[in-house]
């Protein structure tokens, strides 16, 4: 069966390193129709979980200082809800990509089906103030910002970006750049100004996923 018809078949498990037993964390057949691969946790902790459900009963499930809640992320300035968590060190904070994705099937050449933006945005929330923000300067209709990860520090904000482009028609075209942003954690603001770290233009491929070791060294 082709992947994308299994979407709403799919758990999430925890495994033991030491004996490699496995245990069942949460699985579809418990929410039908509904997708639920979107989940991070606090450097590692699984004290505090965020997890992000799509469809049928779609929300976002924050599970931190032993209370569990479901939580409409999605504001009246936002387009979609927000998913593609990760958090912030301290614990205070996760950021979010907010996307619009749609899926579309070729009738020929060499794929079959592409997955892609139509738009996206990063937002972050304050779990403490329970308040959603919306950065003036990772928003908006002239950008594709997405798959956002802090540094372990927490100073700074790595994500992907690319020049908003007419989709599906550019979906061959369009490629991200990894770029930065200073985050100030007192206050809850990123700065202003952005920093492309690769630049697509330049290289001519595209960044996914970026991530940086726990030491900060890669």
């Amino acid at each position: 069966m082709p992947g994308f018809q299994n979407w709403n078949s799919m758990g999430i498990y925890q495994r033991s390193l030491a004996g490699f037993d496995v245990e069942t964390i949460i699985d579809s057949r418990l929410l039908p129709g509904t997708c639920m691969n979107c989940h991070s946790f606090s450097r590692n902790n699984p004290d505090n979980m965020v997890l992000h459900l799509r469809e049928s009963y779609g929300g976002t499930i924050l599970f931190t200082g032993g209370n569990l809640e479901k939580l409409n992320t999605r504001t009246e300035k936002m387009f979609a809800s927000a998913a593609f968590p990760y958090w912030h060190p301290s614990g205070k904070y996760i950021v979010f990509s907010v996307n619009r994705v749609n899926q579309i099937f070729h009738a020929t050449g060499p794929h079959r089906a592409t997955a892609l933006d139509l738009k996206s945005d990063i937002v972050l929330y304050d779990i403490e103030k329970r308040e959603m923000i919306i950065p003036p300067g990772l928003s908006g209709a002239d950008k594709f910002e997405t798959f956002p990860c802090f540094s372990p520090d927490g100073k700074k904000l790595y994500y992907c970006s690319a020049d908003s482009v007419r989709m599906p028609a550019g979906f061959d075209s369009i490629k991200y750049s990894l770029c930065s942003v200073s985050f100030d954690e007192k206050t809850g603001e990123f700065s202003n100004e952005t920093d492309t770290l690769i630049s697509s233009s330049r290289t001519g491929k595209s960044i996914s996923i970026p991530r940086v070791s726990p030491d900060g060294k890669y």
